[in-house]
């Protein structure tokens, strides 16, 4: 193995860097062909959509492919170079953090690039600034590989490899062997994490689609929704690799993780359309202007976003701790990636079965129930995983919190108020216009409202005689 040591793995990390900047850079030229490869698919299949969709799938894929496959290295290599920092057996805490830190810039770069750098630089422009920051970024990898404090990476003990100073066998125990059980345990995470990676993109073009009802669907929007999902992400990740990625019972934890995630599309199920009303009764009385509107769209959706995906966050850590026990012959780099690919690939196929299957053929409150029965699913998977890895004693809690889930689903579950929540809320105009009505109709001092009230709809006409806001968010 070429990059045996953490002086190469950074020097091949700032190549990675270098590599991604000249694709920023290069970008803008081939957002040029795209568009006029676009332009032929059209002019070739006129009344084809099919066959023009997938031909700008492929123009994406060969746009994209380089760079996106570079970024998609450069958390494993990261891995395996802090992996020499201390024992092995601290990977899942240490690459949970990496993969927290990654996403957490994930998060910087989703709200400043509509928020700051397309609105000041352009298109070229932004591009041009990303580059800068990728070769700074190498630059740092190379200054760091000239550290006197690296040492030489850790190997996993493969065939005719002895276990090394910080390999699975320093620490002792029955933990530094591969026991059959524990291998199939980290196989049975590999799908699972693969699994929640679909479900929780499906989660995102849900709460995207629920949501762009009440903060509209504007590229200020989207972003806001992608930036909430992966602060989520990141906050859980970060918290759980500091605190319990080195502990075990890692199964268990998995279960609870996604029970709790299902308790909240549970409650999402049920609030949804009320979503509308609450917001209009947060804003103020007066001096209502598009930031405050923003600020409270970024709040509204925080509550419905950062929850399930702080604990989303939680099992990438949660599933290295098992593939770093049940399969340690892979090394940490090997182990990284695997757990970050599967959990990509599932992704990908997630955001597909969404956009393009789920939502259409369910609709957004089919699609998140059927997301809410498959993190139940997974919950009783890990459950039983659980059992099967500590002990019969280990599934019962998780068992019984999947009973309840289920049960509150059952009990609480209803259609949406389809009204309520396309009542246009997320136009300024709109929306103060329904708080002025909403105040005025409860004997506040709202201004009279220029709007013709027949032109309203009947969840908010109603807020001219009810008292309570649970009244004017039930419909029939």
């Amino acid at each position: 193995d070429r990059l045996d040591t953490p002086r190469r793995l950074l020097w091949a990390y700032a190549v990675m860097e270098g590599a991604i900047a000249a694709s920023a850079i290069a970008m803008p030229s081939l957002r040029h062909v795209a568009t006029s490869a676009d332009v032929l698919f059209e002019g070739w299949f006129p009344e084809a959509l099919l066959w023009t969709s997938l031909g700008r799938f492929l123009v994406s894929t060969l746009v994209l492919i380089v760079p996106t496959t570079l970024m998609g290295a450069t958390l494993p290599v990261l891995a395996r170079a802090v992996s020499t920092a201390g024992p092995r057996r601290r990977l899942a805490e240490r690459a949970g953090l990496l993969y927290a830190l990654n996403t957490a810039g994930a998060v910087l770069g989703a709200a400043a690039t509509p928020f700051v750098l397309l609105p000041a630089l352009g298109v070229v422009g932004s591009c041009r600034a990303v580059a800068a920051a990728d070769l700074i970024v190498a630059l740092l990898a190379v200054v760091a590989s000239r550290s006197r404090l690296l040492g030489p990476v850790a190997e996993a003990p493969g065939p005719g490899r002895p276990a090394g100073p910080l390999g699975p066998s320093s620490e002792g125990g029955s933990e530094s062997t591969e026991s059959t059980a524990d291998r199939r345990a980290a196989v049975a995470a590999l799908v699972g994490i693969g699994l929640s990676g679909a479900v929780a993109l499906v989660y995102q073009q849900v709460w995207a689609r629920a949501l762009s009802l009440v903060i509209g669907s504007s590229v200020y929007a989207v972003s806001l929704i992608l930036a909430l999902f992966l602060f989520g992400l990141a906050a859980g990740s970060a918290v759980y690799s500091r605190r319990t990625a080195v502990q075990p019972g890692q199964a268990g934890n998995l279960a609870v993780a996604h029970v709790v995630i299902a308790l909240w599309a549970v409650a999402t199920l049920r609030l949804a359309d009320q979503l509308p009303a609450a917001f209009v009764l947060a804003l103020p009385s007066s001096d209502v202007g598009p930031s405050t509107v923003l600020a409270l769209q970024a709040a509204l959706a925080a509550v419905v976003v950062v929850p399930p995906t702080f604990f989303m966050g939680m099992t990438v850590p949660a599933t290295l701790r098992l593939v770093e026990i049940g399969l340690a012959t892979l090394g940490p780099g090997r182990a990284t990636g695997a757990t970050y690919a599967v959990n990509t690939a599932g992704a990908i196929v997630g955001s597909f079965v969404g956009g393009f299957v789920a939502l259409p053929a369910l609709g957004a409150q089919g699609t998140l129930l059927g997301c809410a029965i498959a993190s139940v699913v997974l919950s009783a998977a890990y459950g039983a995983l659980a059992g099967a890895t500590s002990g019969p004693r280990r599934s019962i809690g998780p068992a019984l919190a999947v009973v309840a889930t289920v049960a509150l689903l059952a009990v609480t579950y209803r259609p949406w108020n389809l009204a309520a929540l396309s009542s246009g809320v997320f136009r300024v105009s709109r929306s103060t216009e329904l708080a002025a009505l909403l105040r005025g109709g409860q004997g506040g001092d709202a201004a009279e409202s220029d709007a013709d009230p027949e032109s309203l709809h009947p969840w908010i006409e109603r807020a001219r005689t009810v008292v309570e806001p649970e009244d004017l968010w039930d419909e029939g």
